[in-house]
């Protein structure tokens, strides 16, 4: 199934794959601005602090849709033996 957007006259048809992909990219733009960063001192600490959980979950949003290619396969084209 595919979801239409209408803009204007024009009709976008978007997979459900397509739509998740832009909201996990968009929930992980607003969870990385909204987690901040973290200072690091090279003076006074060794190793920088670990990502904050708020940055791990953006990432692993960011690599939702990688997964979801390699999880999801479609055959686009005929196979030619």
């Amino acid at each position: 199934d595919k979801v239409k957007f209408a803009a204007g006259e024009d009709v976008i048809a978007w997979a459900a794959a397509d739509v998740l992909t832009l909201l996990a990219a968009s929930t992980s733009l607003a969870l990385t601005l909204a987690a901040g960063s973290r200072t690091y001192n090279p003076y006074t600490d060794i190793l920088p602090a670990p990502p904050s959980s708020i940055s791990v979950v953006a990432l692993l949003l960011l690599a939702m849709p990688a997964l979801l290619a390699t999880i999801v396969r479609e055959n686009h084209a005929a196979d030619h033996d």
